[in-house]
């Protein structure tokens, strides 16, 4: 008899289709804590490996386990990409390094500082820190020596 078992099926087809949403509400819910996971773990592997001058959007990108692509998305979140993250850490570890460079506590040089913070391209060094802070490497520390 059909009119006995019609309202069985329609049960059951909501049942089917409330896990259905129930499954893509989870695996969203999923999606979305794995991606905070590799962001916060990309930000400690920058953090940590920033003044390796082998150390770019690749190497991060094999030590999370993500294709570049994703781990691009990812930086999307934060309005910046990777290598942007990558270069601001090494200039903030260069000034830093400058300021105390220049408050006696070492006799580096600025190539010395370059170097230690990351950098293998002494030009690159001193135009991008230049963009980033108004003023060449070499004019911080004159300042924070006065």
């Amino acid at each position: 008899d059909d009119a006995s078992v019609a309202p069985h099926h329609g049960e059951a087809f909501l049942s089917i289709l409330g896990a259905y949403f129930k499954s893509v509400e989870h695996q969203e819910a999923l999606q979305e804590r794995t991606s905070k996971g590799v962001l916060s773990r990309a930000l400690s592997l920058i953090d940590r490996h920033a003044m390796d001058p082998d150390f770019g959007p690749q190497k991060l990108a094999e030590l999370l386990q993500v294709s570049p692509r994703t781990l691009q998305r990812q930086f999307g979140a934060l309005g910046e990409p990777v290598g942007k993250r990558l270069l601001a850490v090494r200039l903030d570890t260069a000034r830093a390094r400058l300021n105390t460079m220049s408050e006696g506590t070492g006799r580096s040089t600025i190539a010395d500082v370059a170097y230690e913070s990351g950098f293998n391209d002494l030009s690159h060094f001193y135009r991008t820190f230049r963009d980033r802070f108004g003023m060449p490497p070499g004019d911080l520390r004159k300042k924070v020596s006065l």
